[in-house]
């Protein structure tokens, strides 16, 4: 390809990127994440018939697979682990999209592939998050990403549009506190093992309150205390409750955004006709029970839990005086 893309009008036979965008929105497969979520919960709803198809084994071309020796526990174990963490790449790919739909508007892939460093990505979603990111009306700016314009949604009464811009925003500040501060994010990459186990608190006359039986992570997480004479280093056991079912949830609400987002961009470019473009809405959602699940009359339990392991002492130099 010669020459900027810059140099060429819109509509002028050398612009490469009308073809590009064609491709691009033609081809994007915005229903992996949800449609891998329900695959992968079929496979916990149903493991005894996986591991029998797996059993009998199976070849596809070069590959064939005899007698697999595989157990139902780890089936189920193997689909809620990879549920939580499909559904942080959902995330990921929406603040992608999102930020490339915003900074590279005449061409977003080529903003998706520009998008390489994760520190830097990480930046744009803190910066969002303090609304820095925009610099008008943060709340308005999002609600243009993800809806277009307010004109579009006549039908809707301001009380109604102002609700379904609120949980929207809503919505974007969850996904980025869960990119930036969940640690389950990388931790199943590094050595997470997945356990299923139940944990409870003791009261002060002696009795257990015992929480629902939960699926957790469990990796090793540590922290740094200075003092004037040495680092401490302290090494902890913790377990971090997948809850995986709710994970689904997100996935199927980043999908929604992200296909939101396609197909405004597919109306900018006129490859659908607006008759058949559908965006979701979300004044009626109630965002706390479909995210966080129905804990009514269970005990609240944090997120993660930790049991102290050991520490390590580093003597630091003093620096010389002289």
């Amino acid at each position: 390809m010669n020459g900027d893309f810059h140099e060429f009008k819109q509509n002028d036979p050398r612009n490469p990127i009308p073809e590009i965008n064609r491709i691009f929105y033609r081809d994007y497969d915005e229903e992996y994440f949800i449609n891998k979520a329900i695959l992968l919960g079929a496979i916990v709803a149903s493991p005894k018939s996986i591991k029998e198809h797996l059993g009998s084994g199976y070849s596809i071309g070069k590959l064939k697979v005899d007698n697999l020796k595989i157990t139902q526990k780890w089936l189920k174990g193997y689909a809620k682990r990879e549920i939580v963490i499909n559904s942080y790449h959902a995330i990921e790919s929406f603040f992608r999209l999102f930020f490339a739909h915003v900074e590279e508007s005449e061409c977003p892939w080529i903003g998706v592939e520009q998008m390489k460093n994760f520190k830097e990505f990480k930046g744009r979603i803190e910066k969002l998050l303090k609304r820095e990111y925009f610099k008008n009306d943060h709340d308005k700016a999002v609600a243009e990403v993800l809806f277009g314009n307010r004109s579009m949604y006549g039908n809707a009464t301001d009380d109604e549009w102002a609700e379904n811009v609120k949980k929207a925003v809503e919505l974007v500040d969850r996904f980025g506190h869960d990119i930036l501060n969940n640690q389950d994010y990388n931790v199943y990459k590094h050595g997470a093992a997945l356990l299923d186990t139940q944990f409870g608190f003791r009261l002060d006359d002696g009795k257990v309150l015992g929480a629902d039986k939960q699926d957790v992570f469990m990796y090793l997480s540590s922290t740094t205390e200075k003092t004037p004479d040495k680092l401490i280093k302290k090494f902890s056991k913790t377990f971090k409750f997948m809850r995986w079912q709710n994970r689904v949830a997100s996935t199927y609400m980043a999908s929604q955004l992200m296909h939101n987002m396609l197909t405004l961009q597919k109306l900018h470019f006129k490859l659908i006709e607006p008759k058949k473009a559908k965006i979701y809405t979300f004044q009626k959602h109630d965002l706390n029970k479909i995210l966080d699940g129905d804990n009514k009359g269970r005990i609240a339990m944090p997120s993660t839990v930790s049991e102290s392991l050991f520490e390590r002492h580093y003597v630091t130099k003093k620096k010389s005086k002289n």
